[in-house]
């Protein structure tokens, strides 16, 4: 019968003998075991980035050694605002939502 393929045999106990289920390898000893195992079949891989890659690394990095609020633009328009000669420029700014919209899909 099918079911009866694991069943234990009268007189053995399961997982005794050859049929023995070693568990010293689902502890800690499976790690080292397979870490030798995959160290010595691995190779020297490589990655290479394209040029693109490499400059939107390079913008990224720069990018982060600048400060967040730019105090010396914060400091003049403040002063624009303060002494009126800000100006709102309301048709760039409803021209600039537009093409925000178009480009995003809103």
């Amino acid at each position: 019968m099918v079911n009866d393929i694991n069943a234990p045999q009268p007189g053995k106990p399961r997982n005794s003998g050859s049929d023995a289920v070693d568990n010293s390898l689902t502890r800690s000893g499976s790690n080292n075991a397979n870490a030798s195992v995959s160290s010595s079949n691995s190779t020297a891989d490589t990655v290479q980035l394209s040029t693109q890659a490499q400059e939107l690394s390079r913008i990224q990095r720069d990018l982060q050694t600048l400060p967040e609020i730019d105090e010396a633009r914060v400091s003049q328009v403040r002063e624009s605002i303060d002494n009126g000669s800000y100006v709102i420029d309301a048709d760039r700014i409803a021209a600039q939502i537009l093409s925000d919209e178009q480009n995003f899909g809103i």
